[in-house]
């Protein structure tokens, strides 16, 4: 049984509240203990939570899924151009600075 997009919806709104208010707070702080902190009592915690009280099978619903070679080849690409990208912009960015 997986969870339904209005649960999910919800549990996602309620993460990035707890991520953009305690977490900014908490790596303000301290900076590297604060993204242990954000990643795994703000982001991670909260779902497995929801999970075991709502008692969904965890395993099923965390698995991750066979990547196609298509998709796989459309990840590199991706990646390949996002990275050109980024440097035309990084050097767009030196040239123009002040």
């Amino acid at each position: 049984m997986r969870p339904d997009e209005k649960d999910v919806s919800k549990l996602y709104f309620f993460v990035m509240l707890l991520f953009i208010t305690v977490g900014y707070l908490v790596q303000k702080a301290s900076l590297y203990i604060g993204i242990l902190i954000t990643e795994f009592f703000l982001v991670l915690l909260p779902v497995i939570l929801y999970l075991f009280l709502k008692k969904y099978d965890v395993k099923y619903v965390l698995r991750l899924n066979p990547i196609k070679g298509d998709k796989v080849f459309l990840v590199i690409i991706i990646a390949i151009l996002g990275w050109i990208v980024s440097g035309f912009f990084c050097t767009f960015d030196k040239l123009f600075s002040i």
